[in-house]
């Protein structure tokens, strides 16, 4: 695709099945309630364009295997739940404010920015050497960093999450920034660096 594919199909699914792939270097748009899925053998979405909810709906992506290359991922006023984990390469813009890692394991490589919020809601992500432009917002799943490499937050984050972050890794909160940590349960690191120049509350 290499312009823009609509989906308004009343909440039913491209089903993307047996070894098929979806190359999306334009638009694909939401346009209600519907999902990207498979029903049959595995299947594969490369993303380097945008994938876009148009308006406010809540679209899933289900089951398909996700390559997102410097591509944009935008819930816009709706909202966009990753339910099939991804790889992340090159610069991650996220739109809107709900664009949610719900499951699956979200690997972010080495070198990749994110330019926008990023939501951990139930998936686990997993950071390389990573650069996060904009907030963070942990809630649920799992959150690492893997050996010899460094989350830099440089927007801040928000732990709402009863599980823990965990290394080998680092994760450094730059001057000026905020880590706020809710909820009344413990808060635990494990096996984690955490260089703090900001502010943690």
């Amino acid at each position: 695709n290499n312009g823009t594919v609509t989906s308004q199909i009343g909440g039913a699914s491209l089903l993307i099945n047996d070894s098929s792939v979806f190359n999306n270097n334009g638009i694909y748009r939401f346009q209600g309630g519907d999902v990207i899925s498979r029903n049959s053998g595995p299947g594969t979405f490369n993303n380097t364009g945008e994938m876009e909810v148009g308006g406010a709906f809540t679209a899933n992506f289900n089951n398909v295997a996700f390559f997102n290359t410097g591509g944009t991922i935008d819930g816009g006023a709706g909202t966009l739940n990753l339910n099939a984990g991804g790889t992340y390469t090159g610069n991650l813009t996220v739109g809107g404010a709900n664009v949610r890692m719900n499951a699956g394991t979200h690997s972010l490589a080495d070198g990749v920015t994110v330019n926008g919020i990023l939501n951990v809601t139930g998936g686990t992500a997993s950071f390389g050497s990573v650069t996060a432009n904009g907030l963070v917002n942990y809630s649920a799943g799992g959150f690492n960093v893997t050996a010899g490499d460094t989350l830099t937050l440089n927007a801040g984050m928000n732990w709402s999450s009863n599980t823990g972050i965990s290394g080998p890794g680092a994760i450094a909160l730059s001057a000026g920034q905020t880590l706020a940590m809710t909820g009344n349960f413990d808060h635990a690191l494990s096996n984690v660096t955490f260089n703090n120049n900001g502010t943690m509350t």
